[in-house]
């Protein structure tokens, strides 16, 4: 491994371990959403949809989805109250309601949009095992006061439990889901499945089982 690389690897490490947060914009109770999980949200939109779409998105999610977005408030590495995210969940539903799986779609290709560049060395030279090892350190960088516990974990499966989620309804669940998915295709998993075992929808907790194909 060259020297470029261990650097870059390091860096990730680093930020991914929250050594790096930019101060807080919103402070209140419950759990909190990184600002990039909205930049996310806006880019899969766009993305996948379309800025039309995107704009049709926003009208519909009120002044509490919206305010974020104006006047660029929003910074990718502050953080937010989780109700904003979930009205421009909600929002998306309503503006595209014939959408199949539509928040785990959101979710999948904000997660593909933020492993992008460098963070895409980490996912890389990471195995699909080794990345949700990490899986806890790397959650709570976008959820402050979330709880992810890996229960049991092997070369192709993971028992996984997220707890403390206040706030949270199934589509953000959903959208975790497939940003779980995302990250794991990144680094080569094939024919990535998440079960949910028990809790979501409107529970603060969800124990999900993630299985995987390793390539070659």
């Amino acid at each position: 491994m060259n020297g470029l690389v261990a650097s870059t690897l390091a860096h990730l490490g680093r930020v991914w371990h929250g050594a790096q947060v930019e101060p807080t914009a919103v402070r209140g109770g419950g759990i909190r959403a990184k600002g990039s999980n909205f930049v996310g949200f806006r880019e899969a939109i766009r993305t996948v949809f379309g800025e039309d779409t995107w704009q049709r998105v926003l009208d519909a999610a009120g002044d509490e989805g919206r305010e974020l977005f104006r006047d660029g408030r929003l910074k990718a590495g502050s953080w937010y109250p989780v109700a904003p995210y979930r009205a421009l969940h909600t929002a998306a539903a309503e503006t595209l309601p014939t959408e199949p799986d539509l928040a785990r779609r959101i979710g999948h290709a904000a997660m593909t949009s933020d492993l992008s560049g460098i963070y895409r060395v980490l996912c890389y030279f990471l195995s699909p095992h080794s990345l949700i090892a990490r899986a806890a350190p790397i959650f709570g960088t976008y959820w402050e006061g979330a709880q992810l516990t890996i229960q049991r974990i092997s070369r192709s499966h993971a028992r996984v439990d997220l707890a403390g989620c206040e706030g949270f309804d199934q589509r953000i669940w959903s959208d975790i889901f497939g940003g779980i998915t995302a990250s794991l295709e990144l680094s080569g998993a094939l024919d990535v499945v998440v079960d949910v075992l028990d809790g979501c929808g409107e529970d603060s907790f969800c124990r999900i089982d993630v299985s995987w194909q390793n390539p070659g």
